[in-house]
């Protein structure tokens, strides 16, 4: 990659154009409401990439932390307040013990060299009678399968081992499941007739094996 398209790369992440801010609002918006966790007190996002959904929490938190193990240039213009980024490694996370209310983990656990690690790390850092939200794609998703796991080579969970790997660490409190896409369109009619969809495809049992949305609360 050049430098040249390094820094236009660089200006898509921190600036989305218009048509990029809707589309992620809306998805953003809808993961929020499918999430099925109550956003209070400390928070802590890890795995956070560019911290946009981060950055979403902190109107409904005393304090937001998210963790990536590289910084990301979005970062600073986001940071502040009671908002925070950190690079760190999560299977080895700069905070003390019982530090947060919620500690969340969204589609990170299957880029981790250890899972359990990471899975470890958060349950230290959570608070007696603080909740872990803990969110992996399943690799059976066929909308999702092609573009993740095919050709970006995203090593997925399936639904049963990703419930028996947050198990071994943690006993689940209740475990859902949703189906949940960033539409590419900017067509608010179509968009809303994929959504409907979605909602339909989350209560259709024959559905349930490959849903793409797995979530762990404990």
């Amino acid at each position: 990659m050049t430098s040249a398209e390094a820094a236009a790369q660089q200006a898509r992440y921190i600036t989305l154009d218009e048509s990029a801010r809707v589309r992620y609002e809306c998805f953003r918006d809808r993961l929020r409401a499918k999430l099925g966790a109550t956003i209070h007190g400390d928070v802590l996002d890890v795995g956070c990439m560019d911290g946009r959904t981060t950055a979403s929490y902190a109107p409904d938190a005393r304090s937001v932390v998210g963790v990536d193990i590289v910084e990301h240039p979005a970062w600073a213009g986001m940071s502040g307040g009671n908002l925070r980024y950190v690079a760190a490694d999560a299977q080895r996370m700069p905070f003390d013990d019982a530090s947060f209310d919620v500690v969340i983990a969204m589609a990170m656990l299957h880029h981790a060299a250890s899972p359990t690690r990471v899975l470890r790390e958060m349950l230290r850092v959570r608070r007696p009678g603080g909740t872990l939200v803990v969110v992996e794609p399943n690799r059976l998703n066929p909308l999702s399968w092609v573009h993740l796991t095919l050709l970006s080579d995203h090593d997925h969970f399936r639904t049963n081992d990703f419930i028996s790997l947050v198990r071994r660490v943690v006993p689940i409190k209740s475990f859902h499941q949703f189906e949940l896409h960033l539409w590419p369109t900017d067509d608010a009619a179509l968009r809303a007739r994929l959504e409907r969809i979605e909602d339909q495809l989350d209560r259709q049992p024959l559905w349930k094996p490959f849903i793409l949305f797995n979530v762990a609360i404990a």
